[in-house]
């Protein structure tokens, strides 16, 4: 599963953990209990998708994400003082768990990708999922989501520009745990720049990802 610097849609990641392999294999291509209970932000668990807050209006209908013990992710600064911006933010956040819960259920249609993802970007996570599960490979260790920039284009349009901190994020192999490490270096941290459309349920779906290897700073 290798994978090329700034690629389109088809550079899918955000992933939670969309380019571990390259992290943890070496490439330059480029979680706990059956139910997420919230990923960490700054050293502290964010709201559950099984949650209502006032703050998130779609809580009930998200679907339910799976987690897997040994691998963690970590949102820094994932807010904003404008709710618009800031349900941007929630519905990027989100967008990166699923495709981290469908590698836990090994279920490329799983429905948490469906609910997050549109378009080319839906495609290509389906088919980045399918890798791991061909492969027997699975996440391990911890991901670092950060610096995040939002920009509303247009109404129900959106980018959203943010770093990952792969440096301590790895595959790992189901049948044998074998976990593939590398050492960090400045390829461990990547900048993702997606494009995303509120559709008609009020979801900012992702609809397609970028993705470049060494343009971001720890």
């Amino acid at each position: 599963m290798a994978r090329r610097p700034l690629l389109t849609a088809a550079a899918l990641a955000a992933s939670a953990a969309l380019l571990l392999t390259a992290c943890g294999g070496g490439s330059d291509d480029g979680k706990k209990p059956d139910k997420i209970e919230g990923a960490e932000e700054g050293g502290k668990k964010s709201p559950s998708p099984s949650k209502s807050p006032e703050s998130d209006p779609i809580a009930a209908k998200r679907p339910q994400l799976k987690d897997q013990e040994g691998f963690s992710t970590v949102f820094d600064g994932w807010s904003s003082d404008d709710p618009k911006q800031n349900a941007v933010l929630l519905d990027g956040k989100y967008q990166a768990l699923a495709v981290n819960s469908a590698i836990f259920k090994q279920d490329p249609e799983a429905p948490e990708v469906k609910f997050y993802y549109a378009g080319p970007a839906l495609v290509d996570a389906q088919e980045w999922v399918a890798g791991f599960k061909k492969n027997g490979h699975t996440l391990t260790g911890t991901l670092r989501y950060y610096d995040p920039h939002v920009k509303l284009t247009s109404d129900g349009v959106a980018t959203l520009r943010y770093c990952t901190d792969e440096s301590k994020a790895f595959s790992k192999d189901l049948k044998t745990d074998k976990v593939d490490r590398t050492e960090p270096s400045p390829k461990s941290y990547v900048l993702y720049v997606a494009a995303l459309e509120k559709n008609s349920e009020g979801v900012w779906q992702t609809t397609s990802l970028v993705s470049q290897r060494g343009k971001c700073q720890p």
